[in-house]
């Protein structure tokens, strides 16, 4: 009790000698204060009024630049990451290829012959190998292949040139065998509009060699799906990198530097307010010792 007693004592004591010296405190205090904070506000005056910036401003204002470039190119990797997700995603849900099952398919398959070409047969075969590439009335489109997108039929369709024989074939896939074969019925349409601009590239004969259909399994459709479900899969973690990256730009955003006038004054009136406090500590202890 006599230890705490003391104790107790002497702190009193010690906060009695700080307030016998408060005016020294604080004039030392108010001095270191109002010194450093003018020489600050004069330093930063010059620099503003020659038109310049300070180094912390400078530094601020590049690392801002930076930043904001680096914000805006994290921005775009993920919205660019988000589409061509979306992208093959739309392609998977409306694709009436990726729809398919590959284990169950009809092919509607037609095979014709050029004859007599007084022109170029390889020519004329490309001419009919891009028969698909022409113009498309939705409504007609729509009807054979149930799509008003052309490029979703094209997938359905293929037309292989046979340049040994001067011969090519159009093969339709479908889940049906009824729509397979009214899609070859559009795609023979098209071979008959396309015949006159192949009678322009060399004069010759178009005949039919056989028209069939039947159910088949496509190993290379099984491939192409399991690829584009890769491809999303892959899609989504780049999404996450990308969101990830953004996040991390986002959290080094450059602080904007706070008054440097404020922060030299109070800066010197902390340190001589802590000054003046050891050196009458310092008393106060001699005193004691006495």
């Amino acid at each position: 009790m006599t230890a705490e007693h003391n104790s107790e004592i002497q702190i009193k004591d010690l906060f009695s000698h700080f307030l016998k010296h408060w005016k020294s405190i604080l004039a030392v205090t108010v001095l270191c204060t109002v010194l450093p904070g003018g020489w600050q506000y004069l330093s930063v005056k010059k620099v503003h009024d020659a038109g310049e910036l300070t180094k912390e401003e400078a530094r601020y204002e590049r690392e801002l630049a930076e930043y904001q470039e680096n914000l805006a190119n994290a921005q775009e990797n993920v919205d660019s990451c988000i589409a061509i997700c979306e992208n093959r995603k739309t392609y998977r849900e409306n694709s009436l290829l990726m729809k398919l099952d590959p284990n169950n398919v009809w092919i509607a398959e037609k095979k014709y012959l050029v004859s007599g070409a007084e022109g170029s047969a390889a020519d004329i075969l490309a001419a009919y190998a891009g028969a698909m590439t022409a113009d498309h009335d939705e409504a007609a489109i729509l009807e054979a292949f149930g799509t008003e997108n052309a490029g979703y039929a094209r997938e359905m369709v293929q037309i292989a040139a046979d340049a040994a024989e001067n011969s090519f074939t159009v093969t339709v896939r479908a889940s049906e065998k009824e729509k397979a074969e009214k899609g070859l019925a559009y795609v023979s349409e098209k071979i008959e509009e396309t015949e006159k601009q192949a009678q322009g590239i060399g004069q010759h004969t178009l005949q039919v060699l056989h028209e069939g259909s039947s159910k088949s399994i496509l190993e290379s459709l099984i491939s192409d799906q399991s690829a584009l479900a890769e491809q999303i899969a892959d899609d989504e973690d780049n999404i996450t990198r990308a969101k990830r990256s953004l996040n991390n730009v986002m959290e080094s955003k450059p602080f904007k530097p706070g008054n440097p006038v404020i922060r030299w004054a109070v800066t010197g009136g902390v340190l001589g307010f802590l000054l003046m406090l050891a050196i009458w500590l310092t008393v106060f202890l001699k005193k004691r010792e006495r």
